[in-house]
Formats: C-alpha cells, structure tokens, sequence
C-alpha cells in the first residue's frame, strides 16, 4: 500500500500566491506603487547601511579616532620603555647615578657628612 505524505502548507503561501496574482493581473497603478514600494525598502537599507551599518560610515570614523589614540598610546609607552632601559642601564653601569638616586630617593649620607635640608 502507498503512503501518502501531505506537503505542509505555509500560512504566507497563500498571500505570496496573491501578491502573485495581483500582479500580473492588476493595472499599472498597482504595479508602479509596488515598485516605488520597493525601491524605497531598497534605497532605505543602502542608506541605513552606508551610515549606520557594520562598515558605515560613523563606525569607520570611530575606528579611526581609537587607531589615532593607540597610536599615541604606544608612542608614550615606547618612551617609557626606553627611559626605564636607560635608568636600569644607569643603575647597574654609573657610580655617580647611584649615588645620586641614594640621596635623593633614599636621603642616604656619607659617613661623617652632615646634610642640611632645606624647605622649599
């Protein structure tokens, strides 16, 4: 014995049939508001995603301020970086370096040395 399979029937088809048939069937005023209809969808998601979308124009800009702020981001740490290699290759290398950070970091005298301190 066969089996018979029933297609299931969407609840738009009927409309979209519709749509169809008023298309082909109905006058030109019909088809130039459906057209008109349909450019207008059209034209709104090319504007939508030309300003607003994924690559729109507001978020490009804002990428490019974040870029511009890594940008001097990295710059200041590169400086950093180079002064901090600096100082550690003063610490280890220069007597007179240390010498000078042990005074004024660590207010450390010599033996027999008197430090007067003034207020500023």
């Amino acid at each position: 014995m066969k089996r018979h399979y029933y297609k299931k029937r969407s609840p738009l088809k009927p409309l979209v049939e519709n749509v169809g048939a008023r298309l082909v069937q109905a006058d030109s005023r019909f088809r130039r508001l459906a057209v008109k209809c349909s450019a207008l969808l059209f034209g709104g998601f090319v504007i939508y995603s030309f300003l607003a979308g994924p690559y729109g124009l507001f978020r490009i800009s804002r990428l490019e301020d974040r870029k511009e702020e890594l940008i001097a981001e990295n710059r200041r740490l590169l400086v950093q970086i180079i002064d901090t290699d600096m100082t550690r290759k003063r610490l280890t290398d220069d007597p007179h370096y240390i010498e000078y950070v042990a005074r004024t970091r660590y207010l450390l005298a010599r033996p027999n040395e008197t430090v007067i301190r003034l207020q500023r």
